[in-house]
């Protein structure tokens, strides 16, 4: 997984499922899915909070280009938010690699830190999903749980050079 912020606050990652992707059932370009459920089928994840206060921002990555987005005021209190506005992920496969790359907007009342939890779910060739992440807090994969924000991303103010 790559991250980075892109200049006007966008945030830019870069996922890469590498290996016998035969043995993975992968979303079709263009597979119309329930954008509520992505995380049913092989699907990326990204988890943005504020390093104050509680609410975060949920955003699945789907390898059939669908994107959804979720808010949430607190742990898995979900609240109304607008639809994803952005456009889905770009995804390409070569070399035994499956490459996901997504930008989202960070939230523009997030402050100077965010807080990050990359995950990603991948469906095998029967059906079964395995969850994975940075951090499992837990005995079971909980992909919202506040512990599971492991990265922290410093996004401002930029550093000033004053000649004297």
């Amino acid at each position: 997984m790559d991250i980075g912020v892109s200049p006007g606050g966008v945030l830019v990652v870069r996922y890469a499922i590498v290996g016998e992707l035969d043995r993975l059932r992968i979303p079709a370009a263009g597979a119309s899915l329930d954008p509520e459920r992505l995380w049913e089928h092989t699907c990326c994840e990204l988890f943005v909070a504020p390093a104050l206060g509680e609410s975060y921002v949920e955003w699945n990555f789907s390898p059939s280009g669908q994107i959804a987005r979720f808010a949430f005021s607190a742990y898995r209190e979900r609240i109304t938010s607008a639809p994803a506005t952005v456009a889905g992920p770009a995804v390409t496969v070569q070399d035994g690699a499956l490459v996901l790359e997504a930008r989202v907007p960070l939230p523009p009342d997030f402050g100077e830190t965010a807080l990050m939890s990359l995950s990603a779910v991948l469906e095998d060739a029967g059906g079964a999903l395995s969850y994975w992440a940075l951090r499992h807090p837990c005995d079971r994969p909980d992909f919202h749980h506040p512990e599971g924000f492991a990265l922290a991303l410093t996004l401002g103010p930029p550093i000033a050079i004053v000649h004297r």
